[in-house]
């Protein structure tokens, strides 16, 4: 089971949150990164923040790493940067890196021994000073790179002898199709042919191609690397601009090597749900030790409660799971979750007081903390965010993504493959920078409530530079318009949505109008839980009305608007009658 195909990135959750807090096995993203540069020696950290940066800055300074002795993180915010190499330039502009350094993305997961390459590129920058990056590869086969990870096809040409890198190519991974429910089967998948430049025969008496390795994205670079940057403004992204770039100039004399991992050591990048999907199973089974629940590791500062069972399941203390419930392999279980009678959980995890009630069935899915599901209700390979709620026999279909406070009413089926968010989707345009790539998250909401759209309006403004406005209207008026924060979020909810939202997470049935008595014995409409005015981009419906109460109340304003209360149109039937 996957969760997600490939290529596919992690919105509407990166609208609310950044990725490096997501969590992975109930520990969010960056302790894995921090503590694999820490356990590697490395003394000082800069963690460059461009969307949801108050998140960031806030979880380092609340967090264990403030104050552990013998290593630095600094955080660096920058809310104008769309690519890593505008980031890359303004680290050079602000002289915080004058040394060999360390280039890692936040959601990185790695166990390999970052020593060892730093040594080798040590020794290399002392007998060659144009040596000015060293990048780690893994070596795995094709089903595992294309298959299970989603990866691209990767292409690198090296020098055997001092494992130089004279070529990087990456495709469309070959088993990497568009997700249509309607499609049929598809073609058989070809290989994009590979062009190689003749010189590299001639110029090297020995020369490798490989095409069963994983880019695990650990680069070491000299400081000669943000220079090019900052020299070449046309350089955007790192592997396709930069890289790419160095090997074409091969006559200005910098090179790039290679590092490849041994069997036994780890490193993957989580740059989609698919990988997400796959590097958690790498961490339950223990693929990535010690990077595991129960090694007493992450987070920093807190000791695990986690107790390892067999067929690789954790179980954290306080878990409550019943007599006749079923707790598969590979389940990891966080501290207060509890599971419901008859109910089976099988390959996914609970995140901390996630509650599961009776006949349920969850298989292969992530299940953040807070999160209910009702009496028997399925969920399959799916994927929940915080404070989401599922109603009694709702279905939750194969690669759903559910935002953070999402509710499914009773008995509703999601779609597979369906992502739902009570926040406003920005629209995007197909040619621009893929900023995620590089790990950078651009144009998500910012945490003061405001909306951000990336595209701007019709006119036209530039990525990342879309106008921030309210949900609501600029008609509205009253006690309805008022902007509520909701629970803490990243957008803005009228107090009807409020209301509205609230009722559903409880079951109750909301939007419902009717008519009441008011003074002098004339009625008048009155609605619990009004819709918005104005209807957001996407819309998701978490409350139905009652239709035929809606019509009943329309047509006695009608009747009012032509002069005839009740009793009016009762005299007039009789009249008709005799």
């Amino acid at each position: 089971m996957r969760l997600l195909n490939a290529h596919q990135r992690f919105r509407p959750i990166t609208l609310e949150r950044p990725k490096a807090l997501l969590p992975l096995a109930n520990v969010p993203m960056i302790e894995y990164v921090l503590e694999f540069l820490a356990s590697n020696g490395v003394e000082e950290v800069f963690v460059f923040c461009c969307a949801h940066a108050e998140q960031i800055t806030s979880y380092l300074e609340q967090s264990a790493w403030s104050s552990t002795s013998g290593f630095v993180v600094h955080t660096i915010v920058s809310t104008n940067c769309i690519s890593a190499g505008e980031a890359l330039r303004l680290i050079d502009h602000r002289h915080v890196v004058r040394a060999d350094f360390v280039l890692v993305h936040g959601d990185v997961v790695a166990n390999m021994d970052l020593r060892r390459a730093l040594k080798a590129h040590g020794d290399r920058r002392k007998k060659e000073k144009l040596a000015i990056m060293t990048m780690c590869f893994k070596p795995v086969t094709r089903q595992l790179r294309e298959d299970r990870l989603g990866e691209s096809n990767l292409v690198v040409v090296t020098d055997p002898a001092i494992d130089r890198v004279l070529h990087y190519e990456a495709h469309a991974a070959p088993s990497d199709f568009p997700f249509s429910p309607s499609a049929k089967a598809p073609a058989k998948p070809q290989l994009a042919p590979v062009a190689l430049d003749a010189s590299l025969f001639s110029d090297h008496a020995n020369v490798r191609v490989r095409t069963d390795v994983l880019d695990c994205n650990v680069d070491i670079c000299a400081p000669e690397v943000l220079y090019l940057f900052t020299d070449n403004f046309d350089y955007q992204n790192i592997r396709r601009d930069f890289v790419v770039g160095t090997l074409n100039e091969r006559e200005l004399g910098n090179n790039i090597y290679a590092h490849f991992l041994e069997q036994r050591e780890y490193a993957v990048r989580v740059d989609s749900l698919r990988t997400y999907d796959a590097v958690s199973r790498d961490v339950v089974g223990r693929w990535a030790y010690p990077m595991t629940p129960d090694a007493n590791a992450l987070p920093r500062g807190e000791r695990s409660t986690y107790a390892h069972a067999f067929a690789n399941a954790y179980r954290e203390k306080n878990a409550r799971v019943a007599a006749s419930a079923t707790v598969g392999p590979g389940t990891v279980l966080g501290e207060g979750c509890a599971i419901g009678e008859r109910s089976s959980v099988e390959a996914s995890t609970l995140g901390r007081g996630a509650v599961v009630g009776a006949d349920c069935d969850v298989r292969g899915s992530y299940v953040q903390s807070n999160v209910t599901i009702h009496d028997g209700a399925r969920v399959t390979s799916a994927f929940l965010c915080e404070d989401v709620v599922v109603h009694a026999g709702a279905v939750v279909g194969k690669g759903a993504v559910l935002s953070y406070g999402v509710v499914v009413g009773a008995g509703h089926v999601v779609a597979d493959y369906a992502r739902l968010s009570l926040a406003t989707q920005p629209a995007r345009d197909e040619d621009e920078y893929d900023s995620d790539e590089d790990g950078l998250e651009v144009g998500s909401l910012p945490g003061d409530g405001r909306r951000v759209s990336l595209g701007g309006s019709a006119g036209g403004s530039g990525f990342g530079r879309g106008e921030a406005h309210a949900f609501g209207s600029d008609d509205d008026q009253g006690s309805e318009t008022a902007a509520t924060l909701e629970g803490g979020s990243a957008f803005l909810l009228t107090d009807c949505e409020r209301a509205a939202l609230q009722k559903a997470r409880q079951g109750l049935p909301s939007g419902r109008a009717g008519v009441v008595r008011g003074g002098g014995g004339r009625g008048r409409r009155r609605a619990s839980v009004a819709p918005p005015r104005e209807r957001p981009e996407e819309p998701v419906a978490f409350f139905r009305g009652a239709p035929g109460r809606v019509a009943r109340g329309r047509r006695v304003r009608r009747r009012r608007r032509r002069g005839l209360g009740r009793r009016g149109v009762a005299s007039a039937r009789r009249g008709r009658e005799r």
